[in-house]
């Protein structure tokens, strides 16, 4: 129970309001860059203060029944309707997340001869190749 005190005496310093600040604000660049599109005012930074020196921060949907829950990590596959449209994702369905974030982003293709002759299989199969397994 002192433990607990302690953490909630600190929790009341500037230096713990400062770095909760800071990870807020990091919270929210990141959901950012995530979801570009999103409804911003759907969803609330919240920090977290685990121990004395280590704060943590989420970004939380806001409910209609008035519950929360963490995006950053909540499953996706359970996200209702609801969330998925204040995130901006219903906006482009299907298109790839990435091409959303940065339409400008050239996806990178590795040149291949199409003049050469490809390698048979025969070829690179029947090579014979020395095996290491211990047989004691």
């Amino acid at each position: 129970m002192a433990s607990f005190n302690k953490v909630l005496q600190w929790a009341q310093t500037e230096q713990a309001k400062a770095m909760a600040k800071k990870e807020k604000e990091k919270a929210w660049q990141r959901f950012n860059f995530l979801y570009p599109e999103a409804d911003t005012t759907k969803f609330e930074a919240e920090a977290e203060i685990e121990k004395i020196g280590v704060v943590k921060a989420s970004i939380n949907f806001k409910r209609a029944d008035g519950g929360l829950f963490d995006i950053f990590i909540s499953d996706k596959r359970y996200w209702g309707e609801e969330v998925k449209k204040a995130l901006g994702l219903k906006k482009h369905p299907g298109f790839p997340q990435i091409l959303r974030e940065n339409p400008s982003a050239t996806l990178d293709v590795p040149a291949v001869e199409f003049q050469k002759k490809a390698t048979s299989l025969k070829a690179f199969f029947g090579k014979k190749t020395k095996n290491l397994r211990n047989t004691n």
